[in-house]
């Protein structure tokens, strides 16, 4: 591949995440009691949240309102041991309808907001002709702003540029007079460029959590996981003009607390086991900052001191290997910790992006190479192009980390929406949450002139040949606009993986109608 098609590449994928993307909520809600939709005949002593994913300490808000938007109770809700599961006490409720409205942040530093409802009591007549749960846990805020992602892919180019290039100053000095002019002068517009962009991104995020959970909460962002790793990191960028540089013992233990910073601000804070996690990550941003550092001195000195370049390039060549092996490593235990399954890196954007990641590394490998071999053959204007193209393919990696940072490893469980239609009737079917397990709902809206006489369901688990399909007969509720609504609020989905829901309409002539859908349903 061509130095211009790479270029065009990039140019490519930073167009992508300028276009609208859906939102990905992270800590999706796996479990909730009462459950979405319920209709209990006592009223329940609390409601209790449970997330896949770990929540942030005090970063959280869970109320619950009657029917006339109160509150039912001034508690405040408490945070399981593990961090994924929120409780709230409740008062005696009386008969009617109430709304369970949560606003939380995972520990990596994504806010998710939603609202259902459950009914004590005598069920209240709805007229519905879909689920009253929007039950996708999305934020109420965008996650697409092109702004804002552009700031993030910046600021971690910068983080593992700056970090990258302080390290080979600590461990390739020169005493050349004018090579160390040279590199001061790169460094010093590094770490200004750095704390420019993590000043900006600083701003975002902090703006970000404190619009969302409310000015009150600002202490409580502030003294977070994520608020003290953003800002432990913009005093490690200012405090850097001062100290990196002065001893190399130095500039690896503030490589080491900036890097400390980062990954207790991403993914890698929200998994268990935590320390494992972030102990994965940081190894996996060294190895990274050492790469991309050491591909910028090259890229650098071989167009200011080629002779200083040409010195450096075998140490870095087989120092890059090294990484190379490193991130491979460091990169597949973290995707191990992440996924319930390694066959869910199919079903995500993030699974998506990071297989592309993939693709790139090979390129990376395959560009080494050759820098290797011209440099055997002392082919100079060879091992200058190719530096150039693994220059480029850096880039590219750091915008797809870039995007990684917006989108959820873990596949969420979204409601399922289902229409079809055949000559004379069509049907909108709806199960909702979708998740394995009891308590789920399904709800069918027939489209026809007349009522039919029978609406059923068979669930079939295409995992297993030899499962036999689960029936569950649909019973009618409402009529709205000549459409036949019928539903079911107790099913149950025992399995994960791929499922095939079979529709089974009788009209009123007894001519049955099936119709099929295929879906799947992730572990939490």
């Amino acid at each position: 591949m061509t130095l211009r098609r790479l270029i065009g590449l990039a140019i490519i994928l930073f167009i992508s995440i300028s276009l609208p993307q859906s939102v990905n909520a992270h800590a999706a809600l796996v479990k909730a009691t009462p459950a979405p939709n319920s209709h209990l005949t006592t009223a329940p002593k609390a409601v209790t949240l449970l997330f896949n994913e770990r929540i942030s300490d005090d970063l959280y808000k869970l109320e619950v309102y009657d029917s006339n938007g109160n509150p039912v109770t001034s508690a405040n809700a408490g945070l399981g041991k593990k961090h994924r599961q929120l409780r709230l006490d409740l008062p005696k409720l009386q008969n009617g309808l109430y709304t369970v409205s949560y606003k939380i942040v995972s520990a990596d530093g994504h806010p998710v907001a939603a609202s259902y409802t459950f009914t004590v009591g005598k069920p209240v007549t709805v007229d519905r002709e879909e689920p009253l749960l929007s039950a996708k846990n999305e934020p109420d805020h965008s996650h697409g702003n092109l702004a804002a992602d552009l700031v993030r892919i910046l600021e971690y180019l910068a983080l593992l540029l700056t970090t990258g290039w302080v390290f080979w100053g600590a461990v390739f000095r020169s005493n050349d007079p004018a090579v160390q002019e040279r590199y001061t002068a790169v460094l010093k517009f590094l770490k200004s460029v750095f704390l420019f962009l993590l000043t900006g991104w600083t701003f975002v995020k902090l703006s970000e959590l404190i619009g969302e959970l409310g000015t009150a909460k600002t202490p409580a962002v502030l003294t977070s996981t994520v608020g003290t790793s953003l800002v432990g990191s913009l005093i490690l960028a200012l405090v850097s003009f001062w100290i990196v540089g002065r001893s190399r013992w130095l500039d690896f233990v503030w490589i080491a607390l900036l890097l400390f910073a980062e990954a207790r601000n991403g993914h890698a804070a929200a998994f268990s086991p935590v320390p494992l996690s972030i102990l994965s990550d940081v190894v996996h941003l060294f190895a990274a900052s050492i790469w991309t550092g050491g591909l910028l001195y090259v890229f650098y000195f071989w167009k200011t001191d080629k002779a200083h370049a040409k010195r450096f390039l075998p140490k870095f060549s087989n120092t890059a290997f090294a990484c190379l092996l490193i991130l491979i490593v460091s990169g597949t235990l973290s995707t191990w910790i992440y996924l319930p399954s390694l066959n869910e890196i199919f079903y995500t954007a993030w699974g998506k992006w990071l297989l592309a990641k993939c693709l790139v590394i090979l390129g990376v490998i395959l560009t080494g190479f050759l820098i290797r071999k011209a440099m055997r053959n002392h082919d100079e204007e060879a091992v200058g192009r190719r530096v150039k193209t693994d220059f480029v393919l850096m880039l590219l990696i750091i915008v797809i980390v870039g995007i990684f940072t917006s989108l959820n490893p873990v596949p969420n469980n979204e409601p399922l929406t289902w229409h079809t239609s055949g000559k004379e009737l069509a049907a909108t079917t709806y199960i909702t949450p979708k998740q394995p397990g009891t308590g789920n709902q399904v709800i069918v809206k027939i489209d026809t002139p007349t009522k039919p006489n029978h609406v059923s369901i068979e669930l079939d688990y295409l995992d297993k040949n030899d499962f036999a399909p689960i029936h569950i007969e649909l019973h009618q509720v409402g009529k709205k606009n000549g459409n036949f609504v019928f539903e079911n609020e107790q099913i149950s989905i025992p399995f994960t993986g791929k499922w095939q829901i079979k529709l089974k309409l009788l009209d009123a002539k007894d001519n049955e109608t099936v119709w099929k859908k295929s879906f799947r349903v992730y572990k939490q």
